[in-house]
């Protein structure tokens, strides 16, 4: 199942990071592993983005699990660690955009330690990555409407089969009542000089 488990904004200096906000979503695990989970994520999200050079992105596989990390060209960052099934373009868009977003809201972001970002809500929303990226939504409806014209098809040359299978049955028809009408007629004259 496609899911995102987590998200995290951070400033760069060097090879450390600080982390300004982050949001978790272990809600899919069992309650025993929840904590596990979560200190897993928040660790990858710290060692991924101190890996990530500037101006990079980069894409971290560990088991059944990805990590999608974005660094801008100044140090702020985002990663966000995902399922290996969650698509990696729109996992970079969502980064970017939160990035963007979140610069474009805090400019002096350099200067803060935390803050309150709704990276709940950003999760949320990119839980289905095809309703979320434009893109992928295009494409998905691409697809769909692929589907449609192909059945069409198969229903037009279904039907072109059944046409073809009605001529010949007509013409067999019209042979056969070519047929009775002679020999309707050798009948009746037979039958009409009798009397």
């Amino acid at each position: 199942m496609v899911r995102l488990y987590g998200i995290v904004i951070a400033k760069k200096n060097g090879e450390k990071i600080q982390k300004i906000c982050e949001e978790i979503d272990v809600s899919s695990f069992g309650f025993f592993q929840r904590n596990s989970v979560g200190e897993f994520v928040k660790f990858t999200h710290t060692v991924v983005l101190e890996r990530t050079p500037l101006n990079d992105r980069k894409s971290v596989k560990q088991d059944a699990y990805m990590a999608h990390s974005y660094v801008g060209p100044d140090g702020l960052s985002a990663c966000c660690i995902a399922d290996e099934e969650y698509p990696k373009r729109p996992a970079f868009v969502m980064l970017g955009k939160v990035v963007e977003d979140f610069a474009a809201a805090h400019p002096n972001w350099k200067t803060i330690n935390s803050v309150e970002f709704g990276l709940k809500e950003i999760l949320a929303r990119w839980q289905d990555p095809k309703s979320a990226d434009s893109i992928m939504k295009v494409q998905n409806e691409l697809d769909e409407t692929k589907q449609i014209v192909s059945e069409t098809l198969e229903k037009i040359l279904d039907r072109g089969q059944k046409l073809d299978d009605l001529v010949s049955r007509s013409n067999e028809l019209s042979e056969q009542s070519k047929a009775f009408y002679k020999t309707a007629k050798k009948t009746n004259s037979w039958c009409c000089s009798i009397m």
